[in-house]
């Protein structure tokens, strides 16, 4: 692809093809993340093809939310005893 082409409305459907990629046989789905990672590298891939000249300008890149972590349940159902740091001391 040419870049004078690349537009926003050519990585958007990127990003959209990554969020509804379905998993092969063993595989898992792209976390929100990992998703959100890719447009990152791209640009600033072509920030850099825009400083050395070969790239007119930069396109608009979509923004792409990503949900928060929640927390890991805890491994127990009850806290420790009183004195369990005392060999840490």
């Amino acid at each position: 692809m040419q870049t004078e082409k690349l537009k926003r409305r050519t990585i958007w459907p990127f990003v959209k093809e990554m969020r509804e990629r379905k998993p092969y046989q063993g595989e898992v789905r792209l976390a929100p993340l990992t998703i959100k990672n890719y447009p990152v590298a791209l640009k600033i891939a072509l920030g850099r093809a825009v400083e050395q000249k070969p790239m007119p300008s930069l396109p608009a890149f979509p923004a792409i939310r990503v949900p928060k972590k929640k927390p890991h349940p805890m491994m127990y159902s009850r806290t420790p005893s009183p004195g369990w740091r005392s060999g840490f001391t």
